[in-house]
């Protein structure tokens, strides 16, 4: 199995083969290129209140993610699978919905209520960015999406924390799962 270096560290916990074999949609987690690429975009956005020249592979690869980490919010365990697998898949919207709850405490009364809500406009966001026949790309952009734009920032900040956060935890979990004899 090929292994992501921004996943846990074994080969059998290979999210992207667990999805397959459960029948859900891949998950390619965003990696230091990509987000260090949406990062200048959206800096560029934030300055300029323009979208233009979008790195549109960086911004594919981000949406899919969202839309990834949306479909594995209301995942339940099935008989057929180790809680190790369930925490995997369920471990993308985890690691979404800690960050925005967190950009969310500092931002009350802001554009997006919740996580789910969050990953949403985010989602949202970049379709837009991605649509070459969305009216306001080489134009001024709306306020909201400058907003919008400022909040993915935030989210891409904190984002790689969380995801090593979450692996250690996932980790932490395993080793005390298998030191209890619960595998």
């Amino acid at each position: 199995m090929a292994q992501q270096d921004e996943t846990s560290g074994e080969a059998a916990f290979d999210e992207r083969s667990i999805a397959r074999k459960h029948g859900f949609r891949e998950l390619i987690y965003p990696d230091r290129s990509a987000i260090e690429s949406v990062q200048r975009f959206l800096q560029e956005i934030v300055s300029t209140w323009t979208a233009n020249n979008p790195p549109k592979i960086h911004l594919t690869i981000l949406r899919r993610f969202f839309q990834g980490a949306i479909e594995r919010q209301n995942i339940s365990k099935m008989p057929n699978m180790a809680l190790e697998e369930f925490l995997l898949i369920q471990a993308p919207y985890g690691i979404c919905s800690r960050v925005f709850g967190r950009i969310l405490e500092r931002k009350k009364g802001a554009f997006y209520q919740a996580a789910y809500h969050s990953v949403e406009k985010c989602d949202e966001f970049l379709s837009y960015l991605l649509d070459p026949d969305t009216v306001w790309i080489r134009k001024s952009l709306p306020e909201e999406m400058i907003a919008r734009a400022v909040v993915l920032q935030e989210f891409l900040e904190r984002y790689p924390e969380a995801k090593q956060r979450s692996d250690e935890d996932l980790e932490r979990r395993l080793r005390a799962r298998r030191a209890g004899g619960g595998g």
